[in-house]
């Protein structure tokens, strides 16, 4: 497929020109973009495992939810302070079944000092759902996640600057485990959002590539 074969844009589709973009957002743009039957980390995108899906245009945060914007919702009543700790985060190694403590960076109902501008983890996909609602929105689709990291098909790059994860030896396009990372200094690498301007996609939202994992609407369910 080339996009000279693609549907035309339907006329009443919504355009970011009829859109109010807030401040620290970013209006993702009606188009088609490349998605994936699979996915093979192992190999680039190929157009054989990839279709054009259209969206309409659609708003999403620039970055990631920091502690000091969920901190705000907590002192509105929007949620419960979170814990200290919460239970088990990812393997140490994305080849290894090593587990640590996760740590949320919270304390006596705050986050760290440090830690304000990192990205909030330990929150539960109700809280989750509950900021959204609060700010207007709601979580993303998984194909609006997708939309949103990757640029107009036939673009098929697997990371914002290209294919491969560390193209210049040490991974340092993004905040990766420790793993690909050795200037990680902590298991999850979870720094202050927008740390890596790299890990920027062509629609100028930050972190997809690597830093926490984010909650999307396609998964979400009435348990918290």
């Amino acid at each position: 497929i080339t996009p000279d074969l693609l549907p035309p844009v339907t006329p009443q589709g919504k355009r970011c020109a009829d859109i109010d973009v807030p401040k620290g957002r970013r209006c993702i743009p009606a188009g088609f973009f490349a998605l994936y039957r699979s996915w093979q980390y192992s190999s680039e995108p190929s157009l054989s495992r990839a279709f054009p899906t259209y969206l309409d245009a659609f708003l999403v945060d620039t970055h990631e939810v920091t502690n000091g914007e969920y901190a705000a919702f907590v002192a509105s009543g929007g949620a419960a302070p979170l814990p200290e700790f919460c239970g088990l985060s990812s393997p140490l190694s994305y080849f290894s079944s090593t587990y640590d403590i996760e740590r949320s960076g919270w304390s006596g109902g705050k986050p760290d000092s440090t830690l304000v501008e990192h990205p909030v983890i330990c929150v539960t996909r109700g809280e989750a759902r509950a900021y959204c609602a609060a700010k207007g929105g709601l979580l993303p689709t998984a194909v609006q996640w997708i939309r949103a990291a990757l640029g107009d098909f036939p673009d098929l790059k697997a990371y914002p600057w290209g294919n491969d994860p560390c193209p210049n030896g040490p991974c340092d396009q993004t905040n990766l485990p420790a793993a690909y990372s050795p200037s990680c200094k902590h298991d999850l690498c979870n720094e202050p959002a927008g740390s890596y301007p790299t890990d920027t996609s062509v629609h100028g939202v930050v972190d997809l590539a690597g830093s926490v994992s984010e909650f999307l609407r396609d998964c979400d369910s009435p348990e918290p």
